[in-house]
């Protein structure tokens, strides 16, 4: 036995290596790290004794405080019997402990199940009332994002009532009573103490369950990216005043969720005074007053209209014979007489699919003419920007609430973002090259395939090169119909023209702006600095550079697919062979889904696939690294890896289950879950993944300084400080180099010098 003082912030105590000393708390405040919870040992609590019985520490400990520990030698629960005969006292003394020790954990189980369960029934209630009030103000219903998944929370091998019982019940026990019940039978002392502690281990593991239940569940009802319950019910709130129908019910249930909000301990304080304000900011008389106004108005509009055929109008522009607009008209007025047009019966497919190769002809020939001139009416320009082509078929409030938006157009065009309209027109201008087909070919790649063929002849090759409105042409029948059908959501369901049924909500809401997308993106790239950085060539040979290899951000440019859409995509990881061209994203110009998530999830497909395309052949050879390689090495081999526990095992199981085997799609999920929450400091990866993460999508300054006094990421930090200051040195020393050889700091120079300091 001996004293020990260890200083402030020490991490004293590793788990998994093997025990050779049990530490008695005299004097300070000892941090106890379990998985992803933390507990506090005081003067009089044991360190070390989770892995007494099998001779290992199961947990690490750090001093919050200095602290003054008594030391004893231990390997084994056989050497509790060699302490307590060489001082008795502490046979009941590291007795108590134990039991205090467990009851405070026990606690902590019994409140966090009775959280769970709360949680759970709160959440099934509000959504029931939910249902019902959309159904009765006749408003489609929007399921929060994993609210369909909730189950209750269930844990197998949860702990009885009667244990916990029997635990607080040995703690009224005074020293005297356990001195005279014990004796000296220190069998029976060290058979309680090992007994106490593997129901400890038993409660720490059920508690890091009940916390991932409430981790992975809590944002269905208030989440830092909204598409929750609470949103849910404001969506609801405003629709029901537009409707000028009665609130009151509604904004009842609404103080209920704010009131369980505020009292459930489960939410950081600035969402709720953020997602509440938000809530509260809203003037419910006005905005019924408004739709009323708005109403009148277009009621007013649709007479003076009434005459308007807008079908008619998009035909003529394409220059259709009567005989052709006859024949679609009809095919249009079938489609709107189904009575499900989300049918999958032949017929309902029929129809799509010929409405589909109507709808693709009709946008050549009125992009074709629009071309030659550029003044377009409104109702062409709703054509080409949002798919509209009849009035009746998109329902007469939404046709203008598009009329209103072609209009505001301006606010989805800059010089990274394109209507689909703007993406055709600047190819034609010779501003931007067709994207390449379902074969991986550019253009001229098509162009060279159907040479050699035979379908074409090496003169027209040539001359089609050239042929910008070709250009048009191959753009439209690969990625527009391709993507459009794709940002769409419902592949068998697709129907490019704008229907009514695909409306939630508000059209104007659904509108998807430049700032939207840049606030999107720029909540990703702001936690993943490097996510857009190019590895390009810098060569100026006059001032002794040949090749330098330098960071360089490119921003990927965003096109707007004219469809009511639910999923964004990556189209291209580079715009063509060079490694500093845009990526290509493609968004629909309206959608009701969270455009945060959306964009996430189209940047973690970008991180694989331009890690793919930068690797070549070798993108998953694992002699040469690279997140690719090294992830399609860890999924593949995490059976044997040994740096993974069960549970971890389990989750990758499970993971590549719902991913259907796609390495890629399980790099999706860890990779969302890795901005989403472990930027923050709420761990959902495990080990492995996490090193391979931060490797290669690494946080930014101040993320990293947040998270840098972590146990789980200090290895990784004192890797990345030590790679950093490596390339920092090379890039300095080349910089003054070639400075001093007469070359000029260029803005590109500048960039890859700051890029380090991120």
């Amino acid at each position: 036995m001996g004293m020990v003082k260890v200083p402030k912030g020490k991490w004293f105590v590793k788990k998994n290596e093997k025990m050779s000393q049990l530490y008695l708390v005299v004097q300070g405040k000892i941090q106890m790290i379990c998985e992803k919870n933390s507990y506090l040992l005081q003067s009089g609590n044991l360190v070390g004794l989770d892995g007494c019985k099998e001779g290992i520490y199961l947990n690490d400990y750090i001093a919050l405080e200095e602290c003054v520990l008594y030391s004893f030698p231990y390997e084994s629960p056989q050497d509790f019997k060699a302490i307590f005969e060489s001082q008795p006292k502490y046979a009941v003394a590291f007795l108590q402990a134990a039991v205090r020790q467990a009851v405070g954990v026990l606690e902590m189980y019994q409140k966090l199940v009775r959280q769970g369960q709360e949680f759970y029934t709160f959440c099934k209630n509000a959504y029931q009332q939910y249902s019902r009030f959309c159904q009765a103000c006749e408003i489609q219903e929007k399921m929060p994002q994993g609210m369909e998944a909730l189950e209750q929370p269930y844990m197998e091998g949860e702990l009885g009532e009667w244990e916990i019982a029997y635990f607080r019940e040995l703690t009224g026990i005074s020293s005297m009573g356990m001195e005279q019940f014990y004796g000296k039978n220190y069998t029976l002392v060290i058979g309680e103490i090992i007994r106490t502690a593997d129901v400890m281990n038993t409660a720490a593991h059920l508690i890091e369950k009940v916390l991932k239940y409430i981790n992975l569940n809590r944002e269905i009802l208030l989440g830092e990216h909204k598409s929750d319950l609470f949103e849910s019910y404001q969506v609801l709130a405003v629709a029901a005043a537009e409707k000028d129908m009665n609130l009151q019910e509604i904004l009842s249930v609404a103080e209920k969720m704010k009131k369980y909000i505020r009292t459930c301990g489960l939410y950081r304080e600035g969402l709720i005074i953020q997602r509440f304000q938000e809530f509260d900011d809203c003037d419910y008389e006005e905005i019924k007053q408004a739709a009323q106004k708005e109403r009148e108005m277009l009621d007013q509009q649709s007479q003076s209209d009434e005459g308007e055929d807008c079908l008619e109008h998009i035909l003529t522009f394409a220059g259709y014979e009567e005989e052709k607009k006859a024949h679609v008209k009809d095919v249009l007025s079938t489609y709107q007489k189904m009575e499900d047009a989300y049918s999958t019966d032949d017929a309902s497919r029929k129809i799509r699919r010929e409405i589909t190769t109507i709808f693709y002809d009709v946008y050549k020939k009125v992009i074709h003419a629009s071309l030659k001139d550029e003044k377009l009416s409104t109702i062409i320009s709703m054509f080409l920007n949002f798919g509209f082509m009849d009035v009746q078929l998109a329902g007469e409030e939404n046709a203008n609430d598009l009329y209103d938006l072609v209009d505001k157009l301006e606010q989805c065009r800059s010089d990274h973002v394109f209507t689909m309209y703007d993406w055709l027109q600047a190819i034609y201008k010779g501003e931007q090259e067709p994207s390449r087909n379902e074969f991986d070919l550019d253009y001229n790649g098509y162009l060279h395939e159907q040479k050699r063929m035979g379908r074409i002849t090496e003169k027209e090759e040539l001359l089609l090169r050239d042929d910008n409105w070709e250009k048009v042409v191959y753009e439209i029948d690969n990625m527009f119909s391709s993507a459009n059908r794709a940002t769409y959501g419902k592949l068998a369901l697709f129907c490019p023209v704008l229907n009514s049924i695909d409306v939630i909500g508000d059209v104007k809401k659904m509108f998807v702006t430049v700032e939207k997308l840049e606030n999107a993106m720029n909540a990703v790239r702001k936690i993943d600095f490097s996510l857009f950085n190019h590895e390009v060539m810098f060569s100026d040979p006059e001032h002794g550079v040949n090749k330098e290899m330098i960071d360089k951000e490119i921003l990927p440019n965003f096109i707007l697919m004219p469809n009511i859409g639910t999923r964004a995509m990556m189209w291209q990881e580079i715009a063509g062979l060079k490694r500093d061209t845009p990526a290509r994203f493609v968004f629909s110009i309206l959608t009701a889904e969270n455009l945060e998530d959306m964009m996430l999830t189209v940047c973690a497909r970008y991180r694989w696939e331009f890690c793919r395309k930068i690797q070549g052949m070798r993108w998953n050879d694992i002699t040469e690294p690279s997140l690719t390689s090294e992830y399609c090495d860890y999924i593949q081999f995490y059976r044997k890896n040994q740096n993974l526990s069960v549970d971890a095992k389990e989750k990758i199981k499970n993971a590549l289950m719902r991913a259907k085997n796609n390495y890629r799609e399980v790099f999706v999920m860890d990779y969302i879950s890795w901005i989403r929450y472990e930027s923050s400091g709420s761990f959902r990866v495990n080990k492995v993944a996490r090193e391979i993460l931060f490797r290669y999508c690494p946080f930014n300054k101040q993320i990293r300084g947040s998270l840098s006094e972590h146990p789980m990421y200090q290895d990784i930090f004192q890797k990345y400080r030590i790679q950093m200051e490596r390339k920092i040195r090379h890039i300095k020393i080349f910089t003054d180099k070639y400075i001093k050889s007469g070359g000029t700091l260029t803005p590109e120079l500048q960039e890859a010098m700051e890029f380090f300091d991120k």
